[in-house]
């Protein structure tokens, strides 16, 4: 560690950090906010034009899975009884305690 106190970033190598004794006490994680599924198919499916047929359907597949995912995570913020938004949801749920 070397006199350093804390760290700050956005990663997913925990590993180097935990092996000099750092403590990560949040997780870095990222997500797609699809808003529509037939936008989102039709640029996902151009960027490889090698894509095959499964792939183009594991790909609309996915989009219409995200598309349902977000149109739940949107429910289940604006149920909030503190009537947060998504956004103050989040930042509330991952800002450290010394913010």
């Amino acid at each position: 560690k070397q006199g350093i106190k804390y760290i700050w970033g956005f990663t997913y190598a925990n590993k180097p950090f935990l092996k000099v004794g750092f403590e990560i006490p949040y997780k870095a994680t990222s997500g797609l906010y699809v808003i529509n599924p037939i936008s989102s198919y039709n640029y996902l499916s151009k960027l490889n034009l090698q894509n095959k047929f499964m792939d183009k359907f594991k790909i609309f597949g996915l989009c219409w899975m995200g598309y349902f995912t977000s149109m739940n995570a949107g429910l289940f913020a604006t149920k909030s009884s503190d009537n947060l938004s998504l956004t103050e949801n989040l930042y509330a749920a991952s800002a450290p305690d010394f913010l």
